[in-house]
């Protein structure tokens, strides 16, 4: 096939008008994050900051489409699984990576698969807290199919986390802190609710221990910062303390 622009495919101009599809806003870009959304003291969004008017029930850190119940867990069970998730982020903290954590269970609650981002670790841009825990769900049950299970997550998953839940066919996700950055569940797009798609998520609720989440995402990016010269496996946390100190 012939193509313009020394044989490469022409540029889709901003506003898509060659993809009918982004042309209807199905993806919801920056018009979900407005100019005023707080930041913090450097000018960096602020981790489980909502965008304006998507607060849900006055929580600022639950963000939810329309209409998308938010799933069987009792609150209880849904706070210890989401610790357990969290447990995961500080092991990631501990090795340098951004402290984001993730597991897969049942609706009963039954954890199958946990994991940490290690996308530093194993040298490999895929290794998300999220990716790992389903692929480690899938090659437990023999399966790369997840009908039934839910997916906890520290962070709100970003558009490659959240395209191999889908493909999982997973059942539902929750998650702790919105990601103003990445967030695929409505913070910078709306994945799920893609037109075309053959599955979408059943249930979704988000916001659970998300000043949690968020504060040690905070702490990390604060060392970061304080310190430049911070290098991925250093032992320097928060303040310059040894990340073994991480709760």
């Amino acid at each position: 096939m012939a193509f313009g622009h020394g044989g490469m495919p022409p540029p889709i101009e901003k506003g898509c008008p060659g993809n009918p599809a982004l042309s209807r806003g199905c993806f919801m870009m920056s018009k979900n994050i407005p100019d005023t959304a707080k930041k913090e003291e450097d000018g960096s969004p602020v981790v489980g900051a909502p965008p304006t008017g998507k607060a849900v029930g006055g929580d600022p850190c639950e963000v939810m489409p329309a209409g998308l119940p938010k799933g069987p867990f009792p609150d209880k069970l849904k706070e210890s699984l989401m610790r357990a998730a969290l447990a995961e982020a500080r092991a990631a903290f501990r090795e340098s990576e951004i402290p984001a954590g993730a597991l897969v269970c049942t609706l009963g609650g039954e954890v199958l698969a946990r994991a940490h981002n290690r996308v530093i670790g194993l040298s490999d841009p895929s290794a998300h807290a999220e990716i790992l825990a389903l692929r480690e769900a899938s090659r437990l049950i023999g399966n790369h199919r997840l009908t039934g299970l839910a997916l906890f997550s520290t962070l709100e998953p970003c558009p490659m986390c959240l395209s191999c839940a889908l493909q999982s066919r997973l059942e539902g996700i929750v998650y702790g802190a919105r990601e103003p950055k990445w967030g695929a569940l409505g913070s910078v797009l709306d994945l799920n609710s893609l037109p075309g798609l053959n599955h979408r998520l059943s249930f979704l609720e988000g916001g659970v221990l998300a000043e949690e989440s968020a504060l040690l995402m905070r702490d990390f990016f604060k060392a970061r910062r304080k310190n430049p010269a911070w290098d991925p496996g250093s032992p320097l946390g928060p303040n310059g303390a040894s990340q073994d100190g991480v709760k």
